[in-house]
């Protein structure tokens, strides 16, 4: 979802193979890092990095986060140490890349949403005892999603089984 159009564009993709905050912080500081990506327990442990508060992380200006909600304690620390960052919280699964943005002229006022449906996609939040497209729950309820992407996976590998119980009428549960 970022490699590819970084490299269209001629952006620089640095990748580490396991996540080390020490790292994460050189390649910034060197690199002149503009854009992150990472779960929010990444930036958690940046932020308790002993040497973060030395470092020059002043080219940071997204940060981009999936995985789970971003804690308003992360985004207030986030925000200390890399002064002019966006947030984006990207909603999504290997098996639909993308499905909801959280964009971030919306992102502080609604933390924790996944935001809206990306483009030529649908979501919708439904009764998870019955998740099926048409049993949506009012807004304010809690409920299960499900995302209509055509990005979407065909099916699982020789898993037909697997297939039908996260597939249902096109949706992706």
């Amino acid at each position: 979802a970022n490699f590819m159009p970084a490299l269209h564009v001629g952006a620089t993709n640095l990748i580490q193979r396991d996540f080390d905050p020490t790292v994460t912080l050189e390649c910034i500081e060197g690199e002149g890092v503009t854009a992150l990506w990472g779960v929010p327990t990444h930036f958690n442990e940046i932020l308790d990095e002993g040497s973060v508060s030395d470092r020059d992380t002043n080219d940071v200006r997204m940060i981009q986060y999936s995985g789970s909600a971003m804690p308003q304690e992360v985004v207030t620390r986030c925000r200390e140490q890399f002064p002019d960052v966006d947030f984006v919280n990207a909603y999504g699964t290997t098996e639909i890349v993308l499905g909801a943005f959280l964009y971030p002229e919306y992102h502080d006022d609604h933390l924790g949403s996944i935001g809206r449906a990306v483009p030529n996609a649908e979501v919708r939040l439904v009764d998870p005892d019955e998740p099926r497209p048409e049993n949506t729950v009012p807004q304010g309820s809690e409920g299960e999603i499900l995302v209509k992407t055509p990005t979407c996976m065909t099916e699982y590998w020789k898993d037909p089984e697997k297939t039908d119980a996260a597939i249902v009428e096109g949706w992706y549960r």
